[in-house]
């Protein structure tokens, strides 16, 4: 979707997020985005001193490498796309009729599908390439997240993060970006999606004698007054707690790439939370970022079609 570094670009991301009608489903056009403009001017700053805590979202310079390491191990032109900062669909676009390409594989880098993320970055693109009339073949990659070499390298980058110590010990919570409810009962597959992953991944953990003392799934990021997908990361921690819990693991499966959900939301606000909690360690598993072994998944994936 891309990412704040600064306060211009954080205004950016708000004022283009928030004009999107998967997002704000407003049908009239002018309405939403004099809404956007209003919630850009006043959310912008707090946002980007959230970017700036971490110095700056890291999505596009990760998601650089890790399309440089997907040419080179394809030979395949790797352009990038971001929703709501650049670079855009239309950069992309007009890099690939300058070079005269042929075809296109579009691959969103969400594991599961949403109106809200995967449907609107394709609209967007399908949108730009008929007004720049790009008249070549598109293929799209579906949502993956069932794909068994992806879940490995999952479990792989948690297994490392637990080196040395007892997973028995740990409560295991899968933490998703959270959606509004509503959003899901106009029959958005998101929830239903994510919570599939997670008994896929805790097969993979019972195959691999990975047993903790609980696992269960709860979603991040909520705002607004509006009801959201429950249960709240907060909640749940708050019960993990109550309960007598000392030590807690996050797998953030919502995301491929580590950004300001992942460093800043997980691994302080929440961290923070969690030791006035009453836990002694909160750990946070990385997202696959621009690992070797995560293009060479992109590689075969892209070659299934």
């Amino acid at each position: 979707m891309g990412g704040a570094t600064d306060q211009k670009s954080a205004y950016t991301f708000l004022r283009n997020m928030f004009k999107d009608v998967a997002i704000l489903p407003i049908k009239n056009f002018v309405l939403r985005s004099l809404i956007s403009i209003w919630i850009a001017k006043t959310r912008y700053k707090s946002f980007a001193n959230r970017a700036m805590a971490i110095g700056g979202s890291p999505i596009l310079r990760r998601t650089e490498k890790l399309a440089e390491k997907i040419a080179a191990l394809s030979g395949a032109k790797v352009l990038i796309a971001m929703r709501y900062t650049e670079p855009f669909a239309t950069d992309a676009i007009t890099e690939i009729k300058k070079r005269n390409i042929d075809r296109v594989i579009l691959l969103p880098l969400y594991p599961q599908y949403s109106f809200t993320t995967t449907k609107s970055s394709l609209y967007d693109f399908y949108l730009h390439a008929e007004k720049l009339n790009l008249t070549i073949k598109i293929i799209k990659i579906k949502e993956f997240y069932k794909e068994r070499k992806y879940n490995d390298l999952i479990v792989n980058n948690l297994m490392e993060i637990l080196r040395g110590k007892n997973p028995k010990e740990f409560a295991l919570i899968f933490s998703a970006h959270s959606l509004p409810q509503k959003v899901i009962d106009r029959g958005d597959p998101y929830q239903k999606q994510c919570e599939d992953h997670a008994k896929i991944l805790s097969e993979i953990f019972t195959e691999r004698s990975l047993n903790f003392a609980s696992i269960k799934i709860a979603y991040q990021s909520k705002f607004g007054r509006k009801k959201w997908l429950e249960p709240t990361l907060e909640a749940s921690l708050y019960e993990l707690a109550q309960n007598g819990h000392k030590k807690v693991v996050l797998i953030p499966i919502s995301f491929c790439i580590d950004n300001l959900e992942t460093l800043q939301e997980l691994c302080i606000y929440y961290q923070e939370k969690a030791i006035k909690m009453g836990f002694d360690e909160f750990l946070v598993s990385p997202c696959l970022n621009d690992s070797e072994n995560f293009a060479k998944f992109i590689v075969d994936l892209c070659d299934k079609e």
